[in-house]
């Protein structure tokens, strides 16, 4: 009877998918003032995959209340890196991810200006 190596192959899939994710490099003008981004972004973190610590970097172009999390592969919150207001401009927090086991993990940006609020989601690897 022939087995079936289901995880093994997803779990290399994945691992191949976030190697080859291309990461977004910005350029940081230096003419003595500050330029607040056009608009509001999350990147990649770095590096990815990560063990055990990374680096998340976001973008705000207005003052805002942010809030990152980090959900593992069935959707429960495993940690709150931040959870406070920013200023306009380019961001970085580090996520350290502690005891957490080998794995996908998902991290979320929620920015609240006013009305409006900035959502989205990008993936990480953990290798130990």
């Amino acid at each position: 009877m022939m087995k079936k190596h289901f995880f093994p192959l997803l779990l290399c899939t994945l691992l191949a998918a976030a190697i080859s994710a291309e990461a977004s490099a910005q350029t940081a003008l230096r003419s003595g003032t500050a330029v607040a981004p056009a608009e509001f972004s999350l990147e990649q973190n770095y590096p990815n995959p990560f063990n055990p610590s990374t680096t998340v970097a976001f973008s705000l172009p207005v003052a805002a209340q942010v809030s990152i999390k980090v959900s593992d592969i069935l959707g429960r919150e495993v940690a709150t890196v931040l959870n406070a207001p920013r200023a306009a401009g380019k961001h970085t927090v580090q996520f350290s991810a502690g005891n957490l086991p080998s794995g996908l993990y998902f991290y979320k940006i929620v920015a609240t200006a006013g009305a409006n609020t900035f959502s989205e989601t990008k993936r990480m690897i953990l290798t130990k």
